[in-house]
């Protein structure tokens, strides 16, 4: 670990709490407004989502970053790659969960259309403030 580094899988902790806090709140009120339901099951919507979205993103954010260590020449083309990664792996379990929940994969497109809007926008928002905020070596 590099002096501006805080370890893998520290960072990758620290980003999945901050990227699904955001993603669980615009995730439900999707939900509410798409899907509905009993308060209980909302509930254990916001749950269940938030279990499996923290656990998608940390594997993910941790094997990401020992697999492709960051490199200044990389930076785009990693980021690139690695939303649309994401974005597909998010989506894939957002479908899953919506239609557990729902019954209806009509339903469950609609929420994973209006889904991968908001959460690709809190991604990139999530990777652009962590990499802002890394610490950096003294000049």
């Amino acid at each position: 670990v590099s002096s501006d580094q805080i370890p893998n899988w520290q960072r990758a902790f620290y980003k999945a709490v901050t990227y699904q806090a955001m993603g669980n709140i615009a995730d439900f009120l999707f939900y509410r407004a798409l899907i509905g339901g009993t308060p209980a099951m909302t509930g254990s919507f916001v749950v269940v989502n938030a279990v499996t979205g923290f656990s998608l993103y940390y594997g993910y954010e941790y094997a990401w970053n020992s697999a492709v260590p960051p490199s200044e020449d990389r930076k785009a083309r990693s980021l690139t790659e690695k939303t649309v990664l994401y974005r597909a792996l998010n989506t894939s379990k957002n479908f899953a969960l919506s239609y557990a929940y729902s019954g209806s994969a009509a339903l469950s497109s609609a929420f994973v259309a209006s889904t991968f809007i908001s959460d690709t926008a809190i991604f990139l928002t999530n990777e652009y403030l962590w990499g802002a905020l890394r610490p950096r070596e003294p000049s």
